[in-house]
């Protein structure tokens, strides 16, 4: 899978520009892992890891049929139930804003296309500013969008034009995507 995302012309593009605006923080780390952090891992940092962020959920339990009272009722819940029940608030969670600077990631591969991206961090989830950042999304995104009528039909420069909000606990970010022939690349 990693592998995978290193050859993908849009997921790696937009890793690069996460690694960019988040540096060191969760947000730019791949779900996936990388080839380092996947060699390194053993199965006590996977203990500890699902300790202390797996968020514990009482799971719903439905018997049908004659349970002969709630002895039957009893002994499932406690063999299903995660036995620390406390509820984590991921807004303590520590998180160091991201610089605001320019940065620039480029990377040559190989390829028959070339992939730019250009963003910037935005706000979080819970911040009402996230509403206008999705109809700018909406608006200059896709097929009908702008972004695409103007650059790749009118230019003929690009094939693939992109743009993307991240919302996040602690952060967002928005992120335009193009992606273009490299006798296109300016």
């Amino acid at each position: 899978r990693i592998k995978q995302i290193k050859e993908n012309n849009y997921a790696y593009p937009v890793q690069l520009f996460m690694n960019a605006v988040y540096g060191e923080q969760g947000y730019a780390r791949p779900s996936v892992g990388t080839d380092q952090s996947v060699d390194e891992i053993t199965t006590d940092d996977l203990k500890a890891w699902f300790k202390q962020n797996q968020r514990p959920l009482v799971p719903l339990i439905l018997i049908v049929g004659d349970t002969r009272g709630t002895g039957l009722v009893a002994a499932v819940t406690d063999a299903l139930t995660n036995e620390d029940l406390h509820e984590r608030e991921m807004s303590t969670i520590s998180f160091a804003e991201p610089k605001r600077e320019s940065k620039e990631a480029v990377e040559e591969v190989p390829r028959q296309q070339t992939a730019f991206g250009y963003g910037f961090p935005t706000v979080t989830r819970a911040n009402a500013d996230r509403f206008p950042l999705t109809v700018l999304e909406n608006i200059v995104s896709g097929l009908s969008g702008p972004f695409f009528g103007a650059i790749p039909e009118k230019q003929g420069l690009a094939y693939t034009v992109a743009s993307r909000n991240t919302f996040y606990v602690k952060s967002g970010s928005f992120f335009t995507y193009t992606a273009f022939s490299p006798e296109n690349q300016a």
